[in-house]
């Protein structure tokens, strides 16, 4: 299946599930008070949004033309996983302020029964989500499908600790063991969820804003791209070779000058079309998409 059709059905497969999840949510999280299945509900009803986003995104990397965005193209992951996590971390930012104000106030008194039945579906639900996501990930390497499991990861961890903390309360209701604290179970989780939760956000806002300032790939692949080169460098005699390169979230643009010597620079056009052949071969191996730029020059102030 192409990849693109694969990423398509997995997202819209994602809108649908979000979209159910959000409607639950926000209503049975209202009908039983609690603070943490509103939480969840509204989480959903962003990722429903965000998932919209994700298809806009994929069908415009489809359809964009290469004439009129002919490197850009591929950094509208980088602007769609960064509005993503952002607006995530905005929510949950809101929903921890608002659980810290319940708390002030006493707490509340969820329908913890109810509560324990859609977490439960809730758990469910979202782990075969995230499992489908993730293997679909596996197959496109698709930054866009990533950034959905993480997504769907997210609501799985959230409807797990509602079932755990919500089985939790009615136990100590049922056996009268510290009853005084079950008000503030419900929203004492959305705080701590809440802490949990904004790692990722933030970690992944980070790597996208690197990616869109064009950083260089990591340490490993500089080595690999580096001893490439300075093969072909020895191999011909080439008084220097320089090397920089920058990494998306799928792709490696590289620009590569060698530094020919005045007395030995009468490499014929195919002779260069060879070596870059031979490197264009070598860094195959790598998992990008590569766009390679190879010169040669006799004055080295064209390659610095």
């Amino acid at each position: 299946m192409n990849k693109t059709i694969e990423t398509n059905k997995y997202l819209l497969l994602s809108v649908i599930f979000a979209l159910l999840f959000a409607l639950s949510g926000i209503i049975i999280g209202i009908l039983v008070q609690s603070e943490m299945i509103l939480f969840d509900g509204l989480y959903s009803l962003i990722s429903f949004s965000l998932s919209l986003l994700s298809i806009f995104a994929l069908r415009f990397k489809t359809r964009a033309s290469v004439k009129s965005y002919p490197f850009g193209v591929n950094n509208v992951d980088s602007l769609v996983i960064i509005t993503k996590f952002t607006v995530i971390l905005m929510v949950v930012i809101a929903s921890m302020s608002t659980s810290l104000m319940t708390m002030v106030q006493g707490g509340n008194h969820p329908n913890f029964g109810i509560g324990i039945a859609y977490a439960l579906i809730s758990t469910v639900s979202c782990a075969l989500v995230t499992y489908l996501l993730q293997r679909s990930y596996k197959k496109t390497s698709d930054p866009l499908m990533k950034a959905e499991a993480s997504q769907w990861l997210f609501d799985s961890v959230t409807s797990l600790s509602v079932f755990i903390s919500f089985v939790l309360a009615q136990l100590m209701l049922r056996q009268n063991m510290y009853v005084h604290l079950v008000p503030y179970i419900d929203p004492m989780l959305v705080i701590i969820l809440g802490f949990y939760l904004s790692k990722t956000p933030m970690k992944q806002i980070a790597i996208q804003i690197k990616i869109l300032l064009e950083k260089a790939p990591n340490e490993k692949v500089m080595k690999q791209l580096n001893a490439i080169v300075k093969q072909v460098e020895k191999k011909y005699g080439f008084q220097e070779s320089f090397v920089r390169a920058s990494q998306g979230n799928q792709s490696l643009v590289l620009e590569i000058d060698f530094v020919v010597s005045k007395t030995s620079c009468d490499l014929t056009v195919l002779q260069q079309d060879m070596i870059r052949e031979h490197i264009a071969k070598s860094i195959r191996k790598l998992p990008y998409e590569p766009w390679v730029t190879i010169s040669f020059t006799t004055d080295r102030k064209w390659a610095i």
